[in-house]
Formats: C-alpha cells, structure tokens, sequence
C-alpha cells in the first residue's frame, strides 16, 4: 500500500483568561480552516484534542468521557479531553490517558491557567515522583513525548504544544 503525503493546518489561538484572552475564540484550534474546537469548561485543566493518524479528522469526546475527562459544557468543547492538573492524583489520570492513546494519534495540548495559579508550576508536576517513583510524572511524560520546553514552567503562563504519539523523530 501507498499512501500520498497531505499536508495539514492547524491555527492555535491561546492565552490565559482576561490577560491575554476574553472570548471563547481567543482559546481555540483552527484545523484545515475550520474552527471545531473553543474554550474550556472546567479550567485549571490541560485540554487535550485528539486527531487521527490517517485522517487527521478531531476526535470527539463523546458520548464517554475517556478517563473521567470533563463534560461538554457548550458546543465546540465536544472535541476536548479536558483534564485538571492541580493535584498528584489528577495528573496521575493524565498520564494514564496519555498511555492509553494508540500509536500514531496526533495529540495537540493546551494548559487552560486559571486562578489561583498554584499549582500548574512545573516543580509540583516533577514532585510527583516522590510518589510514583523516579522519572514517572505527568512533568515526564510531556517531555518523553517531546515538550522541551517544559522547564520554562516556572511562573504564570500557558502552553500550546502537538505531538505524534510515538513517532517523535518524524513529527515534531
């Protein structure tokens, strides 16, 4: 089997809500020109959006919540695995739902800052391997899958950042 090569667009629009952002499209993913994708529900989260490996089409988040994810709380959020990061056990599930992804899906991740922004500094998300063990943090699992820049964590800000579930040498 042959498959052609297709090129994709994805536009990202992100911020942290009312410094940088005051509307749902400030906090959206544009793909191949459409906009399916909008703004949280729960915040303090991690929003993940899925696509297919051969389609590149979004995955939905419904009718099942992987992993406990959040619920679609308004339209364009059906799109979203929304996840909150402020506790160990929270960002525990995270990773599980990571693992759980089939090679080859395309992962986009956005970190949705909200106040109080206690605990989306990176050095609590590498603490956790006081509890799950050396190199076993959600801290871990961002930069296996290629978030370099990670360590720059280290104040109030957000993240947009697209990985290809392993194949890190190919997409980047």
């Amino acid at each position: 089997w042959t498959y052609s090569q297709k090129e994709n667009n994805i536009y990202v629009s992100h911020g942290i809500y009312t410094s940088s952002g005051t509307e749902e499209t400030h906090f959206s993913i544009t793909t191949n020109g459409e906009m399916k994708m909008r703004s949280a529900c729960i915040g303090r989260s991690i929003i993940f959006n899925l696509y297919d490996s051969l389609t590149f089409e979004p995955i939905k988040n419904t009718p099942v919540k992987a992993f406990g994810s959040a619920d679609s709380c308004a339209p364009y959020r059906e799109y979203n695995f929304e996840f909150y990061y402020y506790s160990h056990s929270n960002r525990k599930i995270i990773m599980d739902f990571l693992d759980s992804l089939p090679k080859g899906t395309f992962v986009a991740a956005r970190l949705n800052a909200d106040r109080p922004y206690d605990s989306l500094l990176v050095k609590y998300w590498k603490a956790d391997t006081a509890i799950y063990g050396s190199g076993n943090s959600l801290y871990h699992s961002l930069l296996k899958y290629g978030f370099y820049d990670i360590d720059s964590l280290t104040r109030t800000r957000t993240f947009f950042f697209m990985f290809q579930k392993g194949d890190s040498s190919v997409f980047k």
